[in-house]
């Protein structure tokens, strides 16, 4: 592990990784077709891309905000995050130089990891 969490900072502001932390904008869980941030109690802040790759995921109302999906939400599991929707690209979160990227995964950048909690 690396010690980063995904860091929820507001709607339309790219979600970046900072040093984890027992708050709720550092929680995540899926939420109908969307991985959903806890800051928001009812669900309605979620995870978003950009239709081109290589960017930061951002911060969608859920609305807005294409699809999301994750491989496995057993409670303390790890998961890869994948992202796509009508006109988006699929993704692979991964991290470049210590940000968070949503682009395509290489052989030497693989698909990062993350544990998200239910």
């Amino acid at each position: 592990m690396t010690g980063k969490c995904l860091q929820w900072n507001g709607p339309n502001k790219n979600v970046t990784l900072e040093t984890c932390q027992k708050k709720n904008s550092q929680y995540w869980g899926q939420v109908a077709s969307h991985i959903a941030s806890y800051a928001d109690p009812y669900g309605n802040f979620c995870l978003g891309i950009y239709k081109t790759l290589e960017k930061p995921p951002v911060g969608r109302y859920c609305y807005e905000a294409p699809g999301t999906r994750g491989n496995d939400f057993r409670y303390n599991h790890k998961t890869y995050l994948a992202a796509s929707g009508p006109g988006y690209k699929p993704c692979n979160f991964k991290t470049v130089d210590k940000k968070v990227l949503c682009g395509k995964r290489t052989s030497t950048l693989k698909a990062m990891q993350w544990v998200v909690t239910p």
